[in-house]
């Protein structure tokens, strides 16, 4: 039994070690975090408040549609831009019509073209 004792004081005094440097560095790292941070002042004024919001996003139509011709060709004026507010019956853009014109022109401009007899 004699040498138990010197033993509990050898662990007691490693403890009491152990258990004051646990001590100092949770003390430091309670210092760390949660010490005061400094603060500036900010003075009040009053003034208009301006309500503006600014992000990017994207935007839908609630209702979709697709415009197209009855017949292809090259745009020639147009009248309405992606975003603008369009009603019913407006104009959006017109076509080039000069090579329509031209096949139009081309069936007047021929002479006149009698029916062939039959050969019996």
């Amino acid at each position: 039994m004699n040498g138990l004792v010197p033993k509990l004081k050898r662990w007691s005094w490693r403890t009491a070690k152990l258990l004051a440097a646990a001590a100092v560095v949770g003390g430091i790292v309670y210092w760390l975090k949660f010490s005061p941070v400094p603060v500036r002042g900010h003075r009040i004024e009053v003034g208009e408040i301006v309500a503006e919001v600014m992000g990017t996003g994207t935007l839908e139509a609630r209702v979709k549609s697709t415009v197209s011709p009855k017949i292809s060709g090259r745009i020639e004026k147009l009248l309405a831009d992606q975003g603008d507010g369009v009603t019913a019956g407006q104009l959006l853009f017109t076509l080039d019509d000069a090579e329509l014109k031209q096949q139009v022109e081309i069936p007047a401009a021929g002479a006149v073209v009698e029916p062939r007899a039959e050969h019996p």
